[in-house]
């Protein structure tokens, strides 16, 4: 089942996004998850994400010029230029299952409120903006995501050991960044990723 992924009021208004020149200035919150022309000459387009889930069904939300999914029981491909896509699928029984997915210039990628206890995103260079809030998440490399701008992780098991490390990790230039409700958000260093001029949402962002 494909259809446009269905954000919340509040995951809408972090996407607005205006450009000026070659400077992109953040209105509200996360970049617009589009392909540009730009991510489109990415020499790393070919991309995979691995994540792991125990139920019966899952969905994730994508921006990509093309996608094949390994469920597990069995590999299908999308359809070309997916835009903001939901990507649905059931399995035929609840049990622990591991999704790959590979990509062409996937930008955008969303796995809220999946019940995700694994995310692998380090081999897709081309991502901009990853939605993987409400989780059960412990750990989040990110340093291989030279592209990122918006990262919402808020709601998940990071401790502020693992929020340090992926503060560390992100690229030295303007992003957006959501860690709240996680074991770790009021004890990590937020200066670390301040001093790479990352904005901090705040959990009133949801109300």
């Amino acid at each position: 089942m494909r259809k446009k992924f269905q954000l919340s009021i509040a995951a809408q208004a972090l996407l607005t996004k205006t450009a000026s020149g070659s400077r992109e200035e953040f209105v509200s919150g996360f970049p617009e998850a589009t392909v540009t022309a730009e991510t489109a000459k990415t020499p790393d387009s070919q991309g995979t994400i691995v994540f792991t889930f125990t139920g019966n069904k899952v969905r994730f939300g994508a921006t990509a010029e093309s996608i094949t999914v390994d469920w597990g029981d069995g590999p299908e491909e999308m359809p070309d230029n997916l835009d903001g896509t939901e990507v649905r699928h059931t399995y035929a029984g609840e049990a622990e299952h591991t999704v790959r997915i590979q990509a062409e210039n996937l930008s955008f990628f969303n796995c809220n409120e999946q019940c995700l206890t694994a995310l692998d995103v380090s081999n897709c260079i081309a991502l901009r903006v990853l939605y993987c809030s409400s989780n059960k998440l412990s750990a989040l490399d990110m340093s291989k995501n030279t592209a990122l701008k918006g990262l919402a992780c808020d709601k998940n098991q990071l401790s502020a050991d693992a929020l340090n490390r992926i503060f560390t990790d992100l690229p030295d230039e303007y992003g957006v960044i959501l860690i709240e409700d996680n074991p770790g958000s009021d004890t990590c260093n937020r200066k670390i990723a301040a001093e790479k001029k990352w904005e901090f949402l705040l959990a009133n962002c949801y109300q």
